[in-house]
């Protein structure tokens, strides 16, 4: 009994191992700081950092590592001066899922995007993953209104991204994403 035991630990041990190395991320050891832009209010100033820290990661090590979802030791520091909201934002890159799953691949197909990006907050709820999917559907309604139905897909989206923070006992995300047409 004892060795049937040891056996079947051993292969618990084995499978746990092979998973969280098959599912380990690849993160860079030095933290990226940006900082957003001044705003009258904090649900303005706090997106405006996500496009700030994106796009200095982007800058400094590509987009395949500048989704904030995936970032490490993340940190978001707002602060009011002056009667202004400014918000940092502080984390170490990681490549993002598809690029892990890719190995690197780029995807080549030829599709047509706008140039900025669209950011919607969604309602707040219970769980992180109902308040990621309202933000998205917020995402959905103001990439219509701004672009059309065609332009409307979060799936097409490039660039996208779902931040998520515990507000009071609940949780609200902001989904931002560049809407693109599907690829030719």
């Amino acid at each position: 009994m004892k060795r049937v035991f040891s056996v079947v630990c051993l292969a618990l041990l084995a499978v746990f191992s092979i998973t969280a190395s098959a599912n380990a991320r690849d993160c860079k050891t030095d933290a990226v700081e940006a900082v957003g832009e001044p705003a009258s209010t904090q649900i303005v100033a706090y997106p405006s950092s996500l496009f700030a820290w994106r796009r200095a990661v982007r800058d400094a090590h590509g987009a395949e590592w500048n989704s904030w979802r995936y970032a490490q030791d993340r940190d978001i520091d707002c602060k009011r001066a002056d009667g202004k909201w400014q918000c940092t934002r502080n984390a170490r890159p990681c490549q993002d899922t598809l690029s892990t799953v890719a190995q690197g691949e780029k995807v080549t197909k030829k599709r047509e995007c706008k140039s900025d990006p669209v950011s919607s907050y969604g309602r707040r709820e219970k769980t992180e993953d109902k308040a990621a999917d309202q933000a998205i559907w917020g995402w959905r309604i103001d990439a219509r209104r701004k672009h059309g139905g065609d332009w409307a897909k979060w799936d097409n989206a490039s660039d996208r991204d779902v931040d998520c923070r515990k507000r009071g006992s609940r949780f609200q995300c902001v989904a931002i994403g560049i809407a693109c047409l599907p690829a030719e």
